[in-house]
């Protein structure tokens, strides 16, 4: 089934900057560190007192997804469809996604300094470092109205299907997607038939510009 959401672009941000320790969840992938564990990529905080001590040990990003989601997020995930329902878990995980989408495409915006289909269309470059250790994929089409994403890798889907929990992570991970373009730019509108997190052997993103 091809789904359009006409509501919002890189809000996968928020599962790493939004997802407390106990409770639910940019295509870019977030700099904060998970709940003890040392960033990646950025400036360490200067130690003000033991807590503040920067850890010795590097981790891969396999290895710091497998902290992050495999071993708190998920089991939490997994307890609340056992205890509230599977479908309401996915329900709430995707109202969780669809509100946090907004907020995460702002910042991109800001961070961009635009949010004009131009500077969306950069931002996915295959050479973009947010996605060089998260994701593969190419861009088979990218004109001033249309660009399409074919994603054959994604770190995500590995995590969350080695889990056997690919619905909730597609709600989780997957279903803001839609919201997120349209938060970014009214003007822009995801359509996408397969994800990798479905089962798929790819996902086919494919973002237009409306006049």
């Amino acid at each position: 089934m091809s789904e359009i959401f006409k509501k919002s672009f890189d809000r996968r941000t928020f599962l790493g900057r939004s997802l407390p320790a106990c409770a639910a969840s940019l295509l870019g992938c977030s700099s904060v560190p998970l709940f003890g564990m040392p960033s990646i990529g950025g400036r360490p905080s200067p130690a003000q007192n033991k807590f503040d001590a920067e850890m010795p040990n590097k981790l891969t990003m396999r290895q710091l997804f497998a902290q992050r989601y495999g071993s708190i997020f998920i089991p939490f995930i997994k307890y609340c469809a056992v205890t509230l329902g599977r479908e309401k878990t996915v329900e709430m995980l995707k109202a969780y996604a669809a509100e946090s989408a907004a907020a995460a495409a702002a910042n991109l915006a800001k961070r961009l300094g635009s949010n004009d289909f131009e500077a969306a269309r950069k931002y996915f470059d295959p050479a973009n470092p947010n996605f060089a250790n998260t994701m593969t994929f190419t861009v088979p089409e990218s004109t001033d109205r249309v660009f399409r994403l074919h994603v054959t890798e994604c770190l995500w889907a590995r995590i969350f299907l080695e889990a056997k929990v690919g619905d909730l992570g597609y709600a989780a991970v997957c279903f803001g997607d839609f919201q997120s373009a349209q938060s970014f730019n009214p003007r822009i509108e995801l359509a996408r038939t397969k994800t990798l997190m479905q089962g798929d052997d790819c996902c086919n993103h494919r973002y237009l510009l409306k006049a």
